[in-house]
Formats: structure tokens, sequence, C-alpha cells
């Protein structure tokens, strides 16, 4: 597997990451082979009012730094941010 790791930052975050997973080439006829890739997240965990599906996350909303957009149901959205409005430039 190459890279072993990848790190997506504030950043890179929307920047595609590429990672090759190669079988090993051996005399074995062994076919198709399944497998698993773990995916695993760390920095500040980001607790939500209720149970959703993120629909946005990153600094593209000018002035609000960093936010996370959770959408609940077809009427309620809940965003969380650092609480603070930051000036542009």
């Amino acid at each position: 597997m190459a890279p072993a790791t990848l790190t997506f930052t504030t950043d890179n975050w929307a920047t595609e990451q590429v990672l090759t997973v190669t079988g090993i080439n051996d005399s074995a006829i062994d076919g198709s082979q399944a497998f698993t890739i773990a995916l695993t997240a760390s920095g500040d965990a980001v607790y939500a009012a209720n149970a959703g599906e993120v629909v946005y996350s990153g600094r593209g909303i000018i002035g609000y730094g960093e936010l996370i957009v959770i959408k609940h149901d077809d009427a309620t959205l809940t965003a969380y941010g650092p609480g603070v409005r930051h000036q542009s430039g």
C-alpha cells in the first residue's frame, strides 16, 4: 500500500489523495481477494445536537472560519463553528 498514510488538514481536506493497493505477484492462483481499508480520524471531535449527515465542512463561507453543517432532516440544519465572525483579508 502506498503511501502508508494519508493526512488531511484544513488546508488540503478537499484535495484528492490517491492510495494504491497492490496484490503480491506470486505463483499462487488465488483469484480475487477481498480486503479492508480502515480509516481513522484525529483532531477535535464535534458532537452534534442530534443525529444527521454532514453536508458541508470547510472554510469556503467567507467570514466564518472552519464550519461544519449537519442536515438532521428535510427541515433542520445545524451549523457548528468557532462562534466568532472572522474578518477576511
